[in-house]
């Protein structure tokens, strides 16, 4: 998530005056811990959606969905 999150600097074509939206396609099984880089991407005022890959055999983890979203719901 942080190294997309670059994609936000001006060097990359990132502006300034917008609105800063990453959207997280996600089992919901991260390798990583994602929750410090969820809090990172809040205080840079980065909205964060997380959308779950359901798999019949492995439901998502609904708490790393809820750790990794800027809105809980």
């Amino acid at each position: 998530m942080l190294d997309a999150a670059k994609e936000f600097d001006r060097r990359f074509g990132g502006r300034t005056t917008a609105q800063k939206f990453m959207v997280v396609f996600t089992d919901a099984y991260s390798q990583d811990d994602p929750v410090d880089a969820s809090a990172k991407l809040y205080q840079e005022r980065v909205k964060v959606l997380a959308v779950a890959v359901d798999d019949a055999r492995q439901p998502p983890d609904h708490e790393q969905l809820k750790a990794i979203a800027t809105d809980q719901k």
